[in-house]
């Protein structure tokens, strides 16, 4: 220990400053950061860990206290960024709060799923495993991860609760708790269970759900789509993540010794990649698109999404090559790449022209997995910048400013942005990742940081290790352990006891990366959405717009390209089927938002069957609240649903119990594909809160079909359509039906009751 103790001291004198970097919006140098269009300046206080900040104009000193705190001691002799350490450190431990577990951030004292278990599996488990045990059995409700917010009342609408497997797997592997890991085991397993039976898509292989992390919905969805449509589609990020659960599972279950379960998440998780790359990716762009919206015509949005395509990277989806190539393709904003491009025009940032730290943290990961050095260190660069200047780690930015006033709403010591920090210095600079075997260390030091890196007192299971980098570069050349060179992927065992010292040495090794031209730049802003509207004039039928876009509009009959339009207004037909149209902005390079989509449909293609005169059990026939506009005789009709339905009732109060069923039975007079969807209520909260969010399982003539979404709609007063069943039918009777089965339970072991007015069937190309 003895010239371990020399080694930090020679390094902290030979050479105060040690890192440097230069952009065209900052630069870092001589400990200082400085903003080149504002002069703002940032800076560690020499010979102590006090940060100084004049960004805001007035000099301002943040006094960074961790006494008493025990932690790892780092230092790579650059007082901002040891300082920068240091001050993660103490705002991760008053991210603990008074019942022991992690809360959210300085603003949002309680504890959240999705922000847990990033944080968690950035950092946190590996250096507050006792904590982030806790606070993941928090997490567990009835056996099961606990989704515990979201759209439209959360699960299955939201279903990234699966996230909690990689922080939760990554902990168990840093804790000496076996209880803990078959724990961890069992609800992994007992949620992705349930998920494949509630929120799997057999048709395509995909799971169903909002983007994770991406929940405040205009900023990254069009204004049309409901909740409704929001559950139904399907995110890239929500995917890779099952694509990681699966494959955890496969390893936990194989170290279990329960092979029979091992063979299942195998072909699980192979299955769900082929489908992740056959729906989401997009050879032209060389990225994988943001979300796929469901329906009787899936539309892909191609929109680059940051922390999904990072994930996509980190769980080795694809190669190095093709990573590099989706790190490239969209050009970064000067101060961090934002969670979204292109950007929405009129939307305050939040997520849309938003950085978020945590986010520029998994990117960071993506890149060293890749071996885009370039990348990894611009996503350090800008993090070190943001931290210094508002002295805190803050929830997220302003892309375009790289200020975080601004933004929609903020806090102060963000955990997953605290977490995101501390995983550059461990994940990056000391490169750790932890397996079955233990702890393998595969560091990145950048070329400016010529005295390399320093970490006393790492505590990893039985053992505590001091590890010492030398050099810069990202390849290893020799590595000793306790003084014996150690083959250079050499693994710290998990049965390894006592202290033990690690130096490791690196040199540079150049990739032959093929140059990537960008598509367009993260900043730039999308056309507007058009949302057309259904006119009539002298008995002709046109869909009408109001949006301008100089480029004009594309138009789309049953999910395929038609032709550009100038104006904005087309004459329509009457059809022999229920036809779908919508439009997109031309925008050139830039993806395009669908717009609101239209449904063109008459009495030859499309009819109700009411509810309240088939069979069911449970609930009550009710006539209020019920629209008295009687059924229209028109060729054409813009969403039957807003203007022509019965007003003789509805059943209210339905699905309180196991069992309670209602049957709707009708006649269809040919053969051909159909789209089925249910006319409801739920008003049991915001659209936003809770978990209130109906579901039930579907059955035609007696075969179990898909799930069925009743998402929250904010009002009893508020109709709306259910998620839709697309399928083939034959001429003649059928009967299709909703039933609350085992499926059907919310998290919390409830039955959400709604109302049910009528059976909408539309005879479909």
């Amino acid at each position: 220990m003895k010239n371990f103790f020399i080694f930090i001291y020679f390094a902290t004198i030979v050479a105060l400053y040690s890192y440097n970097y230069d952009s065209k919006m900052f630069s870092i140098a001589d400990g200082k950061v400085i903003d080149k269009t504002t002069n703002a300046a940032s800076y560690a206080i020499k010979g102590s860990p006090n940060i100084t900040s004049n960004y805001y104009g007035a000099s301002k000193t943040r006094t960074v206290n961790t006494a008493g705190l025990y932690f790892p001691k780092f230092s790579c002799s650059d007082p901002l960024i040891d300082a920068l350490y240091l001050l993660a450190i103490e705002e991760a431990y008053l991210d603990i709060n008074k019942d022991g577990y992690f809360a959210a951030g300085e603003k949002w004292n309680q504890a959240w799923t999705r922000d847990m278990s990033y944080s968690i599996y950035l950092s946190l488990g590996f250096l507050l495993t006792e904590t982030s045990v806790k606070s993941l059995e928090t997490r567990i409700d009835n056996g099961l991860i606990l989704q515990d917010t979201g759209t439209g009342g959360s699960y299955p609408i939201s279903s990234d609760r699966i996230v909690w497997a990689l922080a939760a797997y990554e902990t168990a592997l840093c804790s000496k708790d076996a209880d803990f890991y078959k724990k961890v085991y069992d609800t992994i397993k007992n949620s992705v269970l349930q998920d494949l039976k509630v929120n799997f898509c057999q048709n395509n292989g995909l799971f169903r759900g909002e983007e994770s992390f991406l929940d405040w919905r205009e900023q990254t969805y069009p204004i049309w789509m409901e909740p409704v449509n929001i559950g139904d589609s399907f995110a890239l990020n929500v995917n890779v993540l099952y694509y990681k659960a699966f494959k955890i599972l496969e390893i936990m279950s194989n170290k279990l010794g329960i092979n029979s379960d091992t063979d299942i998440w195998t072909k699980q998780s192979a299955n769900l990649k082929e489908s992740i790359i056959k729906n989401f990716w997009i050879e032209n762009r060389g990225y994988f698109g943001a979300y796929l919206i469901d329906g009787a015509y899936p539309y892909l949005y191609e929109g680059y999404e940051s922390l999904g395509e990072s994930l996509a990277i980190t769980s080795g989806l694809i190669s190095a090559e093709k990573s590099h190539l989706v790190l490239n393709s969209v050009a970064p904003s000067h101060y961090g790449f934002p969670v979204v491009a292109p950007q929405l025009t009129g939307i305050s940032p939040y997520h849309n022209d938003a950085i978020w730290p945590f986010v520029q943290a998994y990117r960071g990961l993506a890149a060293k997995k890749a071996g885009d050095i370039k990348t990894l260190e611009f996503e350090f660069a800008t993090s070190v910048r943001s931290a210094a200047h508002f002295l805190t780690f803050k929830e997220n930015l302003v892309a375009t400013t790289g200020d975080s006033a601004g933004t929609a709403i903020n806090s102060d010591r963000q955990l997953w942005s605290v977490a995101g920090f501390l995983s550059f210095i461990y994940r990056v600079m000391f490169g750790m990742s932890f397996n079955e075997k233990g702890l393998s260390l595969n560091p990145v030091i950048f070329d400016s940081m010529k005295n390399g890196a320093v970490l006393e007192g790492f505590a990893y299971r039985d053992s505590i290790l001091n590890v010492k980098i030398t050099g810069t570069g990202d390849k290893i050349s020799a590595y000793y352990f306790d003084g014996k060179i150690a083959p250079v992927d050499f693994v710290v065992p998990q049965d390894m006891k006592g202290e033990h010292n690690i130096q490791i040495e690196l040199v540079n090794s150049p990739k032959s990366f093929e140059p990537v031209t960008p598509k367009y730049a993260a900043a730039s802003y999308a056309p507007q959405i058009p949302y057309p509207v259904l006119d009539i004039y002298k008995n002709k039928y046109y869909i009408e717009w109001n949006q301008k876009n100089q480029k004009g509009f594309n138009l789309f009959r049953n999910g395929v390209f038609q032709t550009t339009i100038d104006g904005g207004s087309y004459e329509l037909k009457p059809e022999d089927k229920a036809v779908e149209y919508f439009l997109t902005s031309e925008s050139g390079d830039l993806p395009a938002l669908k717009g609101t989509p239209i449904w063109i449909e008459n009495a030859k293609n499309a009819f109700f069957v009411e509810a309240e005169r088939m069979k069911f059990s449970g609930g009550e026939i009710l006539t209020k609240n019920i629209s008295n506009v009687k059924r229209t005789n028109a060729k054409i009709s813009f969403y039957l649903d807003k203007s022509t339905y019965n007003s003789s009732g509805y059943i209210g109060n339905w699905g309180k119990k196991l069992g309670d069923y209602i049957n709707f039975v009708f006649n269809v007079k040919k053969s051909g594909k159909y789209m089925l969807d249910i006319r409801y209520q739920n008003g049991a909260g915001a659209v936003n809160t809770g978990e209130r969010a109906a579901i039930r399982s579907s059955f035609l003539d007696g075969k179990q079909t898909r799930t069925i979404y009743f998402p929250q709609r904010g009002s009893w007063m508020d109709w709306g359509f259910s998620s839709p069943l697309v399928i083939e039918l034959e001429k003649g009777k059928h009967t299709f039906q909703i039933l609350n089965d085992e499926n059907c339970y919310s998290q919390k072991k409830r039955l959400i009751k709604i109302n049910v007015d009528l059976l909408r069937v539309r005879e479909i190309e």
